[in-house]
């Protein structure tokens, strides 16, 4: 009887696990520096979110240019794009750092 109890114990422990791991989704996020930061999309596996990653980055790209962006580099290493704006009788840099990070993290809590 105590074997069984055992046992039932190391899969209750063991399932619940695994159940956990498997709810686990990873969420696209835009680190917009002076900004603050941006929630785009939830996704099943980290490899769908890093695709996305980079789907995000040039959507993003395209609609800066189309806005007339005076410069426009997307970082594919450090994951970031990093744009110029033409804003009256000046220019405005603006630079967002995009993130697949684990459904249990949320980036805008602050840190203690």
């Amino acid at each position: 009887m105590r074997g069984a109890k055992l046992v039932l114990a190391v899969v209750l422990v063991f399932g619940t696990a695994s159940v956990a791991a498997a709810e686990c989704a990873w969420l696209l996020w835009g680190d917009r520096h002076s900004y603050g930061w941006q929630w785009y999309e939830a996704f099943e596996t980290k490899a769908d979110c890093t695709t996305a990653r980079m789907n995000q980055m040039q959507k993003h790209a395209k609609k800066v240019r189309e806005k007339g962006a005076a410069y426009v580099e997307i970082d594919r290493e450090e994951r970031t794009l990093t744009f110029v704006l033409r804003k009256g009788d000046g220019t405005e840099r603006r630079k967002v750092t995009y993130h697949c990070l684990p459904s249990t993290f949320d980036p805008r809590e602050k840190k203690e």
